[in-house]
């Protein structure tokens, strides 16, 4: 099922009938379990640097959090979602974040 609908009719701020992002409208299905699990890396930056905001950035890649571990270690992360009753799948975290303190802070590189 598909989890969007169009609404019926053209926008009514188009001169030209034509279909608008507007125009769509969510249609959930209620209970719906979505269940996310295992765990991501991700990049802060910048580092080494006194600042009072930082990005925090996740990336996958064909459903696959990228990168998946660390240098020199053998532990996986990796995310896996299941919707309803269905079977776990691979799952990749694609998503930055600003953050944004008070004080200026500095976040050390370890070497």
């Amino acid at each position: 099922m598909c989890p969007f609908a169009r609404a019926p009719g053209p926008d009514p701020g188009a001169d030209d009938g034509a279909v608008t992002l507007s125009e769509w409208v969510a249609v959930l299905v209620l209970p719906l379990t979505l269940s996310v699990t295992g765990s991501a890396i991700g990049k802060l930056t910048p580092i080494d640097l006194m600042s009072k905001t930082f990005t925090l950035a996740f990336s996958q890649s064909g459903g696959h959090q990228a990168p998946e571990s660390f240098e020199d270690d053998s532990a996986t992360h990796a995310l896996s979602m299941s919707v309803g009753a269905g079977g776990a799948e691979s799952a990749g975290l694609s998503a930055a974040a600003k953050l944004t303190n008070e004080e200026k802070l500095e976040v050390k590189a370890e070497v």
